[in-house]
């Protein structure tokens, strides 16, 4: 195998390597085959021209392997390369400061136990203490939680 030959492989799987990293991430196949190719490559290195020569291409690929994965990852960063907003939005949260127990309102939807409920104009889902509650029944508010808010009916 020929010294330019040797160093094909080695770039090639270093190559492999910044793909599975920065494009296909999570895909596997580049990664491992970039990192067969870069061993390949190297103990190539050492098998035709020693263990001198082996070092030097084992040390010179590791820092230019970092050298280009940190190179792309600055590049990348300064493209418009994957999220750029970020979601601050919350899910299944509890109004607590809007709400007491003891409150009363109507059910907007039929509880089974879950539902829809009307209290002082907004509209709120909650979880009914006794089981079914038809629409229209007046309930009121037995319990607030993080989580979900339980009412029963009055």
């Amino acid at each position: 195998m020929t010294f330019l030959q040797i160093i094909l492989i080695i770039l090639v799987g270093i190559i492999l390597l910044l793909v599975e990293l920065f494009i296909f991430t999570g895909s596997t196949i580049a990664g491992v085959a970039g990192t067969i190719l870069w061993v390949v490559g190297v103990i190539a290195f050492y098998y035709y021209y020693g263990t001198v020569m082996g070092h030097w291409a084992l040390g010179i690929s590791l820092l230019l392997g970092i050298g280009l994965a940190v190179a792309t990852g600055r590049w990348l960063g300064k493209r418009d390369v994957g999220l750029t907003k970020t979601l601050d939005g919350k899910m299944n949260t509890t109004p607590q400061d809007e709400l007491e127990t003891g409150m009363q309102g109507v059910a907007f939807s039929d509880l089974k136990p879950y539902g829809k409920v009307t209290i002082s104009g907004k509209i709120y889902d909650v979880h009914s203490e006794g089981g079914y509650i038809s629409k229209g029944t007046q309930v009121s508010i037995s319990n607030i939680t993080p989580q979900e808010i339980v009412v029963k009916s009055v």
